[in-house]
């Protein structure tokens, strides 16, 4: 089992989810992609980044990882993504500057970001996952983020 947070919040100005490891809500069974949609996911922690690759596989996601941001870039200078979901604090740039990049380089592209700090912190409109995280939690908050209007 992979135990990475629940909903605690919800951020007015862009409808993000927020996902605390603290919260004892219970979720119900999060869907899975009925497209295929393609995600990169970015950490430069590898166990926890092969982990989250993995769950998100078993959900029905196409998944490319990268354990390096600059890596990330020229993987979204080369190919389509449905969405960028990366750590925030990695060696050499932030998930929140990789995320602002990616933006401009692929301009529909959906972005969730994953923290071990509280995701009220962070000062983000983005949707932020919470570590550690349950695969029910990581499928509930990538379907709310690719639900959301662009």
């Amino acid at each position: 089992r992979l135990y990475l947070p629940a909903i605690v919040g919800q951020d007015a100005e862009w409808g993000a989810m927020h996902i605390s490891s603290s919260s004892k809500v219970e979720t119900p069974q999060a869907e899975g992609s009925k497209s295929g949609e393609r995600i990169l996911v970015v950490d430069d922690e590898e166990v926890l980044l092969d982990a989250t690759c993995e769950q998100l596989k078993r959900l029905g996601y196409r998944v490319m990882k990268s354990a390096l941001p600059a890596e990330a870039l020229d993987q979204l200078r080369t190919q389509p993504f449905d969405m960028l979901f990366s750590d925030v604090t990695m060696t050499g740039m932030s998930g929140i500057e990789l995320a602002k990049q990616a933006i401009v380089l692929q301009p529909g592209i959906r972005v969730v970001l994953m923290s071990g700090f509280a995701a009220e912190a962070l000062h983000t409109d983005w949707p932020i996952l919470e570590k550690p995280f349950s695969r029910s939690q990581l499928g509930q908050i990538v379907r709310l983020a690719f639900s959301e209007p662009m």
